[in-house]
């Protein structure tokens, strides 16, 4: 599945203390691995749920779990689709994880959509460039609008290829996401998300081709809302600001309301 191990008890014992003064007692991981990250959190007094996709890697960290007698809970599956919130109740639990290169967009998108207070992840370099560039930057996407509407973000430390079995082409880096006391939720939050998904679904378009491709609005309709909103037609995607991105999608929704949102609009990544 191209996954890279984090094999650094250094690295994981880092990540473990980024966590240390939080209140929350449970850590979800996600993507235990050979269970370095899943050892340090135990050691450092969490109680851990792991969400591993591989059988083999599974009964690995069951088993060492088991000999340690530490408390970890390992679910078999797939964090992109696996009830999370049935494993343990969001607002008391931390988001923590060796995040997969292939998944780690959907990953955070759950994670922030979710609520937790905070995470504690590790990402390929670029994402975590990507989830803090400003409007203008071409790293800017939905996820970084996504990401400023609900948390805080700080880079904490780059972690070199050499901490990884198999070693990988990329540098990555640990990043920890604190939720904001103002942070979108509920109807809110996935406003702005299906607004998000329409715009930057046609991303290399203006504002006003590529709402008139990812939304149901007429172009009149798609007119109507880039004025209430105060956005150019002729904008892209990454230039806009989180405000501008709210505006825009109560002004989407206003005008076509349910029925503004093409069905692809809700769903993908």
């Amino acid at each position: 599945m191209g996954q890279h191990f984090l094999a650094d008890p250094r690295v994981a014992a880092r990540i473990a203390a980024a966590v240390a003064n939080r209140p929350e007692r449970v850590c979800l991981e996600v993507g235990p691995g050979l269970g370095a990250l899943t050892a340090a959190l135990t050691d450092a007094g969490r109680r851990v749920v792991a969400v591993e996709i591989d059988r083999g890697l599974a009964a690995f960290v069951r088993d060492l779990a088991g000999v340690d007698g530490a408390p970890v809970t390992v679910v078999e599956g797939d964090a992109r689709t696996v009830d999370l919130a049935g494993l343990s109740a969001p607002a008391d639990t931390l988001f923590v994880g060796n995040l997969p290169y292939y998944a780690s967009s959907p990953l955070l998108r759950r994670a922030l959509a979710l609520g937790y207070p905070a995470a504690v992840v590790m990402v390929q370099r670029e994402v975590a460039g990507r989830l803090v560039a400003p409007p203008g930057r071409p790293l800017r996407s939905g996820l970084t609008v996504l990401r400023e509407a609900v948390c805080a973000m700080e880079v904490l430390f780059s972690v070199p290829p050499e901490a990884f079995y198999p070693r990988p082409e990329v540098e990555s880096a640990v990043v920890r996401l604190t939720r904001r006391p103002d942070a979108l939720a509920g109807a809110a939050y996935a406003r702005l998300e299906r607004a998000l998904r329409a715009g930057f679904g046609h991303r290399r378009k203006g504002m006003r081709q590529a709402l008139r491709h990812g939304t149901a609005l007429s172009p009149g309709e798609v007119e109507a809302a880039l004025a209430r909103a105060g956005v150019e037609g002729q904008r892209r995607p990454e230039t806009l600001s989180l405000a501008e991105w709210d505006a825009l999608a109560r002004a989407l929704e206003e005008e076509g309301g349910e029925g503004a949102w093409r069905p692809e609009a809700r769903a993908g990544s």
